[in-house]
This record gives C-alpha cells, sequence and structure tokens, in this order.
C-alpha cells in the first residue's frame, strides 16, 4: 500500500471537495508520505502555527495547517491484481 501527497484548495474549506489539486508525490508509507511535506517546509523555511489532522467519509487524511483554504491530502493507493493503481477517494 502506498501514498499520494496532494496539495488542495478546497470548497467548502477542510475536507471539502478540491477545486485546485497538485499531486507532490507517492511514497511507501503514511509516515514517509507526511516526512516529505515537513521536509519541504523546512527547505523553505516555513513553519505552520498548527497542524490538525482529520479524515474524511472517503478515508482521505487531511492535514488543516492554517492558510483557511490550502490543505494537504494523504490518499492511500492500492495496486490491484492486474498492477493498475486505484486511489482512494479520489475520482480517475
Amino acid at each position: 500500500m502506498k501514498y499520494e501527497v496532494h496539495w488542495v484548495r478546497a470548497w467548502g474549506m477542510c475536507m471539502g471537495e478540491p477545486y485546485e489539486d497538485e499531486h507532490h508525490g507517492t511514497f511507501a508509507t503514511l509516515e514517509e508520505a507526511q516526512q516529505s511535506v515537513k521536509r519541504w517546509w523546512q527547505e523553505n523555511k516555513y513553519q505552520p502555527r498548527y497542524i490538525r489532522q482529520m479524515s474524511d467519509e472517503k478515508g482521505r487524511l487531511w492535514w488543516d495547517y492554517g492558510l483557511h483554504s490550502s490543505f494537504y491530502m494523504f490518499v492511500e493507493v492500492k495496486d490491484n491484481e492486474k498492477g493498475n493503481k486505484q486511489v482512494q477517494g479520489l475520482a480517475s
């Protein structure tokens, strides 16, 4: 199982439907995916005031880091029997 990192802007604030979605990579574990965000923040001298973590009904994990309309979304990716990826909670 792998995890994709998405930086999104969402309608309806946190956990709304994304209207802007930038895929920032796919990682072997959730921890690696989350660390990639923290590493980017460190490299760019950014320090969020807080990180609020929530999950939605589609199984996506969200990080609200204080920007009110921008969030990080971590999405579980499963490989099916044929080796094709299936992304949980995102329309293909």
